[in-house]
């Protein structure tokens, strides 16, 4: 065996000891509120940026269409509830979506960037292909008033619990590994940084570094640095 497979086997060892672990804790410590707030109230918290919709994995998990997001628009004109959405509240200067990014994000999309029109409607035909400001304000008072449950995880939440919960009920649609939730659950200047040594060629070159090794080593410094 060489030098390298080595690495792999004992980095492949310890990913799976750590599963291991993080399924280990006490669920009393569990701590999560459920609200109803309006879509407007978390459009609010977007626009001041106190909910965070910048997570790297995001990119895994399937970018949807115009017509993915108009069906969604189109669900909500027509009063079709929305699946629960879950919210890591541990910070409260910045909360974290944990599930429901893309909904999320298509409603920034719609009402606050005004980037796409609708396209595709099944029902509310006649609104085919316009945008939230030509929308009557009927419609847009429809959008915003529209309650929807969140769960928060709320303050108190053991940081190992909170990872749990994360894994749990993501439903990006690919699996997340740990070092993409480590990442995900840590969006700071140091996670960026480290980012950005683990795809230096140089760095590369020295430490001989496949893809899914780098991916590895890169996990590792996010643990070393207690992230």
């Amino acid at each position: 065996m060489t030098e390298a497979d080595t690495l792999d086997t004992e980095l492949l060892d310890e990913e799976e000891l750590e599963e291991k672990r993080t399924f280990n804790y006490d669920p009393e410590k569990i701590n999560i509120v459920t609200k109803e707030p309006t879509i407007d109230i978390l459009l609010r918290r977007i626009d001041e940026k106190t909910l965070n919709l910048a997570f790297d994995f995001s990119r895994k998990a399937g970018i949807w269409n115009i017509e993915a997001k108009s069906r969604l628009i189109e669900s909500i004109l027509i009063r079709i509830p929305l699946p629960a959405f879950y919210i890591d509240a541990t910070n409260e200067e910045e909360w974290l979506v944990v599930d429901g990014l893309q909904r999320l994000s298509t409603l920034k999309q719609f009402v606050i960037d005004k980037s796409f029109n609708l396209t595709g409607l099944e029902y509310l035909i006649e609104l085919e292909g316009k945008t939230y400001d030509e929308l009557e304000r009927r419609y847009q008072r429809r959008i915003e008033e529209t309650q929807v449950t969140v769960y928060l995880i709320a303050k108190g939440t053991p940081i190992e619990v909170k990872y749990n919960i994360f894994k749990r009920i993501n439903t990006g649609g690919i699996p997340l590994s740990n070092q993409e939730l480590r990442h995900a659950l840590n969006p700071g200047p140091a996670t960026k940084f480290l980012e950005k040594l683990a795809n230096i060629k140089e760095f590369i070159r020295l430490v001989k570094l496949g893809e899914s090794r780098k991916k590895r080593i890169y996990g590792c410094l996010l643990k070393l640095l207690n992230l």
